[in-house]
């Protein structure tokens, strides 16, 4: 009886051994994991921060543009109102032409 209790505990001392390691892992990998969530969310602190100053640092400049496109698109407006302006012009043109022409 006495060696199958000691072969007993062998075993145990053996199975509590490697308990002990795979809990030693299992803590491991779970140490591991939160610092892998906690540089995932600081990875992306960075990213949404950097996009905040861009624009923050940016946006006098895209300001400027649009008051740029703004101005713009009123020329253009007030050149394709000029250009309907001269095209009837042109008729009267023509009618004042052609009368000229007669008066020869």
């Amino acid at each position: 009886m006495d060696l199958k209790s000691d072969s007993h505990y062998g075993t145990l001392d053996e199975i509590l051994k490697l308990t002990k390691q795979n809990n030693e892992m299992l803590h491991s990998m779970r140490r591991s994991q939160r610092w892998g969530s906690v540089m995932h969310a600081i990875y992306w602190l960075i990213i949404i921060g950097a996009s905040v100053a861009a624009y923050y640092y940016s946006q006098p400049y895209i300001d400027k543009l649009m008051a740029l496109y703004k101005q713009n698109q009123s020329v253009f407006s007030d050149l394709k109102n000029l250009g309907s302006q001269v095209s009837g012009s042109s008729a009267q043109v023509q009618s004042f032409l052609n009368q000229v022409k007669g008066v020869k």
